[in-house]
């Protein structure tokens, strides 16, 4: 009896350490989350979010699909997420940067899902700590404080990204019953496609891990496991057929084509940075070179040459040698994809900074525990968590001014769609910046759903070329309008680009009113 109580005290023990470290784990995410999110509403609106907003917003308020209905450069993931969002909340900036907000913080949370399963050999207090930490390179790197949150696809790519990689792993940490793992990994990976065509490389070394987790090595059923892995992207691929459907030409263009095209754009307008091979290669060395994104890879590299040094373990570390090496295949996939289109943008590089805290991880767990090597590991991660901590604190915690709701962007976004729409009662305004309008519940020309990006690439293309994929430029102003005159032209947005619009506003006896925030208002007499 007395051994009875004392194994039912151990375990009443265990029990409350188990809920005491998951009440921590949940008010440290939500304290993450009120920090990232109150960040992310107060970053100056991207000209690029316009496009994924408008899409979504088509979608829910008239049914349009993208490239069909209206026009949109990307592959279409994004717009039925948001659509979906946008029919419950019709807050169309507001929602699309908290679900971007949420993404991210998943993301994260995968991270530290990795180290509490990884360090298993860890001691506990260590394990914990580790699991703690391992969100801190992601959120003091400069790449994720520029890219992460805003209302574009970056975020739910990385997310999918990371997923399928991990369930994967768990695949092979479970070969007895990798089916469903396999799939599901399949899955994610097809909705980080389908979100980003960028994320399509990560099929080789995804397929390939597959391969080296078949227990049915030397057989035909060894392709087991990437038949299943095919199979989970179908759910995500026949929708993308349907789409594909009723315009193949417009969707080819908008996910290959167009990018082409904007390669020329950037190309005619004297752009040099990033536009070659060579200059991508450097700039992506600039990139990675800056203090916080060298933390990540600092911590990638260095557990990874103290691995080899010291001699991989045998045994129950060839769990941890599968992940580290797909990992590796996975970021040389991710540089690829990063230096591939043309120019090469910062924000491009933003995937591969959860890939290397994964990989530090990972390259931990394989280190022997004792000598030299192992101490090594763990001193240079804890000199980079210290540093990308305090990266982060400087980033993310001034918490009351940055939810001092006047100030976020959705919030101004919204006034200043508001403000338009008790000028403009109803009608469509002619614009290259689609937010604005569409915050306040007015309509657009789908044709300009993408803002500037296909109005600026319109004269590198011919006519023949821009009416077959549905590409609106200053030449085709005149037949734009023609069937339904606008009741208002919007300017004030994208410098440079915006002369055909005001002429036409001009011409045609509208009255401009100033809007805050730089906007010009032309009201149709």
């Amino acid at each position: 009896m007395v051994a009875y109580g004392r194994q039912r005290q151990e375990e009443a023990g265990i029990s409350w350490r188990r809920a005491a470290a998951f009440g921590v784990a949940v008010a440290a995410f939500a304290l993450m989350f009120a920090a990232l999110l109150g960040a992310n509403m107060t970053k100056t609106l991207s000209h690029d979010e316009h496009m994924y907003v408008a899409g979504g917003v088509l979608l829910a308020r008239e049914g349009l699909l993208p490239y069909a209905g209206s026009q949109y450069f990307q592959m279409p993931g994004s717009v039925f997420v948001y659509g979906a969002l946008f029919k419950l909340a019709d807050d169309p900036l507001m929602v699309a940067r908290a679900f971007s907000t949420i993404c991210a913080l998943l993301m994260l949370a995968l991270l530290s899902i990795a180290a509490w399963s990884s360090l298993r050999e860890w001691p506990a207090w260590l394990r914990l700590g580790a699991t703690a930490v391992a969100p801190l390179p992601v959120l003091g790197s400069s790449l994720f404080q520029y890219t992460s949150g805003l209302a574009w696809n970056h975020d739910l790519g990385v997310l999918c990204a990371v997923l399928a990689s991990m369930l994967l792993f768990r695949a092979h940490s479970s070969q007895a019953q990798y089916g469903r793992w396999v799939f599901f990994s399949g899955l994610a990976f097809a909705f980080a496609v389908a979100t980003r065509l960028s994320y399509a490389p990560l099929a080789l070394p995804l397929i390939l891990g597959t391969l080296w987790l078949s227990p049915h090595k030397g057989t035909r059923r060894r392709f087991a496991p990437s038949g299943l892995f095919i199979a989970g992207t179908l759910p995500v691929a026949l929708p993308l057929v349907w789409l594909f459907a009723p315009a193949p030409g417009r969707f080819l263009f908008s996910n290959v084509g167009y990018h082409a095209a904007n390669a020329l754009y950037w190309q005619a307008s004297g752009y040099e940075r990033a536009m070659t091979v060579p200059g991508k290669l450097t700039y992506m060395v600039d990139v990675l070179r800056e203090p916080s994104n060298l933390i990540p890879l600092l911590l990638f590299a260095l557990p990874v040459v103290f691995a080899l040094f010291a001699g991989w373990r045998s045994g129950a570390l060839s769990e941890m040698r599968f992940r580290l090496m797909l990992t590796a295949g996975v970021l040389v996939a991710l540089t690829a994809a990063a230096l591939g289109p043309t120019p090469s943008w910062y924000q491009y590089f933003y995937s591969m900074v959860p890939f290397l805290v994964l990989g530090a991880i990972y390259g931990l767990s394989v280190l022997p525990m004792k000598g030299l090597a192992w101490y090594a590991g763990i001193a240079v991660t804890a000199i980079g968590c210290a540093f990308a901590a305090w990266n982060a604190f400087g980033a993310y915690s001034d918490l009351p001014r940055a939810w001092d709701a006047s100030r976020w962007a959705p919030t101004q976004a919204r006034a200043t769609g508001l403000e338009i729409a008790q000028i403009v009662h109803g009608g469509k305004v002619l614009t290259l910046a689609p937010l604005f309008p569409l915050e306040g519940g007015l309509t657009i020309y789908p044709q300009l759903a993408s803002g500037p990006f296909g109005w600026r690439s319109a004269p590198l293309m011919s006519s023949a070329e821009r009416q077959a994929e549905g590409v609106v430029g200053a030449e085709d102003l005149p037949s734009l309008v023609r069937e339904e005159r606008p009741s208002a032209v919007l300017t004030g947005y994208e410098p440079g680009l915006e002369g055909a619009l005001e002429d036409y506003a001009r011409s045609n006896g509208y009255h401009s009113t100033p809007l805050p925030g730089g906007g010009l208002l032309w009201v149709a007499p």
